[in-house]
């Protein structure tokens, strides 16, 4: 198992138990193999280029972003990568400094419009900022983006004042939030969060079409035999059923998924056509 969640990240740790629990279920060894570099290509290229006899797989982040962007993209994740199943869903919540009169997504909205190219937008990876520019986009806002290196430097900005806009989880911030210092002000995923159940969320917010999110899944080299596939689904799907596991995903705004390689393979064209889109519109690359 393959794949770019640096080592001690909520990612590893997740593809580390479920390395351990298909371990267990399919009575071989499963090892799962840091392979960082270019948010996640290379371990995609690494799998893709792999024998497709159901041994080697890679545990993925959010890639649809990035590969609806990048310029330089060595593999097709669509004919070359045949899904397996969408483990997790986590997330993204539009998140304001206080000092920012808004207290809802119309409100900031029409503040940013009543004040073009004032407000700075943060961000740490290629989601957060694609997230972002999709409802920049659609609501024709004109703010100022600037990157940071961890989501600790992130959230520090934000705090200070640095920067008024960041997409962000909950589960990190509660804390700020509850005492005020930052101010969430809608769902960026098409359910609200268990976390702050009385949060609307984007679509509900007046800004439908604009939803997006964090998931992690499992894929395969194209020409995988049917019957692996669906072995390291039904193993994965046991894997998520585990209470104390599920418990502990939703405790961080992780909602646990498990769905079928036809479902994920759905997901996956459809998230990189809408990215796409998003990133002729607003004439967003990467090399």
């Amino acid at each position: 198992m393959i794949g770019a969640s640096g080592p001690g990240s909520s990612g590893d740790l997740l593809a580390r138990q479920l390395a351990e629990k298909l371990s267990t279920q399919l009575k071989q060894p499963v090892i799962y193999e840091h392979r960082p570099g270019a948010s996640g290509l290379v371990a995609m290229e690494t799998v893709a280029r792999s024998a497709p006899d159901g041994h080697t797989v890679w545990f993925a982040a959010t890639f649809t972003p990035f590969t609806a962007v990048s310029k330089n993209l060595k593999v097709d994740p669509i004919k070359e990568l045949a899904p397996i199943t969408q483990l997790t869903h986590g997330n993204l919540i539009a998140t304001v400094h206080p000092s920012v009169p808004a207290n809802t997504l119309s409100e900031f909205v029409a503040y940013v419009k009543a004040n073009p190219g004032k407000l700075n937008f943060g961000s740490i990876q290629l989601i957060d900022e694609i997230a972002f520019e999709l409802l920049r986009v659609r609501a024709g806002l004109q703010v100022v983006g600037v990157k940071y290196k961890s989501s600790a430097a992130l959230a520090q900005a934000l705090l200070s004042n640095e920067i008024q806009i960041v997409y962000t989880g909950i589960a990190p911030n509660k804390g700020n939030f509850d005492s005020g210092r930052m101010r969430p002000l809608a769902v960026a995923s098409e359910q609200r969060s268990p976390l702050m159940p009385n949060l609307p969320t984007v679509g509900e917010a007046g800004f439908p079409g604009v939803e997006s999110g964090f998931w992690y899944g499992l894929l395969s080299p194209v020409g995988t035999p049917r019957e692996a596939i669906e072995k390291l689904y039904q193993g994965a799907a046991e894997f998520l059923k585990q209470p104390e596991l599920r418990a502990r995903l939703i405790a961080t705004d992780t909602n646990p998924v498990g769905s079928t390689p036809e479902e994920f393979a759905s997901l996956i064209k459809a998230e990189t056509a809408k990215w796409a889109r998003v990133a002729k519109e607003s004439n967003l690359s990467v090399d």
